[in-house]
């Protein structure tokens, strides 16, 4: 995009309003700048870069995502964004003028051909029930669970995911009601991601989950953690190191290879 103020070709960034997650920031700023929806998918390299704050300069920090387009308004050029280009990798690496965003254009180039991504979450907080006497399956959310459901429920709809499924227990289903509720979904069932799932089970239960169409959006406990542990040789919490609850991570696949597992909380990206 350019902006005339600088007169500079740029990628469309933009600044966190109070409280917002950087995820949904990223889609929102692309849109105010662009009239594009995109639909976030793998993580790109996060840039530092100094700005001036007053007298002094501080550093600026800015997220990145690869995005696809869901649908775009008819652009109308503003006093920040006088004009908008769709250019391919090699000349936009020419167009623009900052480096730190041939970084971030490089960095999209080396990316496969990805499906839309498996979002795996664990249950948000079920563990304030210290009198909880009935089956361990039918432990609901507390008080600060429903509150983590509702923060997933606006953070993930920026995904537009097209499959919510979750492990019997109540806790996970209900992590997922909200979200459901506000995408208009049915919730699926699924068994073979119940507690003490053999983790290859698991992993398979996941693969079939993508597709290129929309992305889906899985929630479960241990069982899932162990899954991710297999799936990604470590690289993300164990059973011993478990998911906090409501955290999650983005799993991108180019056929059947994983690409990316980039952890995502309500706290930040």
């Amino acid at each position: 995009m350019h902006r005339p103020r600088f007169d500079d070709w740029s990628l469309p960034k933009g600044k966190l309003q109070p409280g917002e997650h950087p995820l949904v920031a990223a889609v929102r700023e692309v849109h105010e700048e662009t009239m594009v929806h995109g639909v976030p998918g793998v993580r790109l390299p996060s840039v530092t870069y100094q700005v001036r704050s007053g007298q002094s300069h501080v550093d600026k920090i800015v997220d990145w995502w690869a995005m696809t387009v869901a649908d775009a308004g008819p652009f109308v050029p503003s006093d920040e964004v006088d004009d908008v280009a769709w250019l391919s990798v090699p000349r936009a690496l020419e167009v623009v003028t900052y480096e730190r965003d041939r970084t971030v254009l490089e960095a999209y180039a080396e990316l496969p051909a990805v499906a839309r991504p498996v979002v795996v979450v664990r249950h948000a907080s079920a563990d304030d029930h210290p009198a909880w006497s009935g089956p361990p399956d039918e432990r609901p959310l507390d008080a600060r669970g429903r509150a983590q459901a509702a923060g997933l429920a606006e953070l993930l709809r920026v995904l537009r995911p097209g499959r919510l499924v979750s492990a019997p227990a109540l806790c996970c289903r209900q992590t997922l009601t909200e979200l459901a509720r506000t995408l208009d979904l049915d919730l699926e069932i699924e068994e073979d991601i119940t507690e003490g799932a053999d983790p290859v089970i698991v992993v398979a239960a996941l693969r079939r989950l993508v597709n290129d169409r929309s992305a889906s959006v899985v929630c479960g406990g241990d069982a899932l953690a162990a899954a991710l542990a297999t799936l990604t040789g470590g690289a993300v919490p164990t059973p011993d190191r478990r998911l906090a609850p409501a955290d999650g991570v983005v799993l991108s696949f180019s056929g059947a290879t994983l690409v990316a597992a980039d952890p995502v909380t309500l706290g930040g990206p």
